[in-house]
């Protein structure tokens, strides 16, 4: 008795995936059609035909390649893409990212500059604070960072 239950909550936890599985393939635009004894097939056109259906599904074998083969891709690439910017934050290596933003108000506050005006402003930057060295609102390793740096 034990294992006949057993066995129908495989059946039913099964069934529970391979509905998942054809909500997800039907989300994601692929024909997926209902199999009938007699040979026919209809177009699933709604996601609730893919649970009141209770018989056999299929999917095109070309269709089906081509997702693969696309979520193969996709896996590498977000694969690819999260190894670089691994490496671009926790790495020792003399690399910079360069990251798009929306123009929205909230991303208005960051600037982003190229390294050759990065270099312009530490010039000045270091410049003035050699000049003002007197001046008591730099702190001492501003200081120390500014005498290290090139001298007009």
């Amino acid at each position: 008795m034990a294992d006949a239950k057993t066995e129908k909550q495989k059946v039913k936890e099964n069934t529970d995936k391979l509905e998942e599985g054809l909500k997800e393939l039907f989300d994601r635009d692929l024909p997926v059609y209902q199999l009938h004894e007699d040979g026919s097939e209809i177009l699933i056109r709604e996601r609730r035909q893919v649970t009141e259906y209770e018989g056999i599904f299929g999917i095109e074998k070309a269709d089906w390649e081509n997702e693969k083969s696309l979520l193969a891709l996709q896996e590498e690439l977000s694969e690819g893409r999260a190894n670089k910017k691994a490496q671009l934050l926790y790495g020792d290596s003399d690399k910079y990212g360069i990251y798009q933003l929306k123009d929205i108000p909230e991303m208005r506050q960051f600037c982003f500059t190229g390294t050759e005006s990065l270099k312009r402003m530490a010039f000045v930057l270091a410049n003035t604070l050699q000049q003002e060295s007197w001046d008591g609102r730099f702190s001492r390793d501003n200081k120390t960072w500014a005498a290290e740096f090139y001298k007009i």
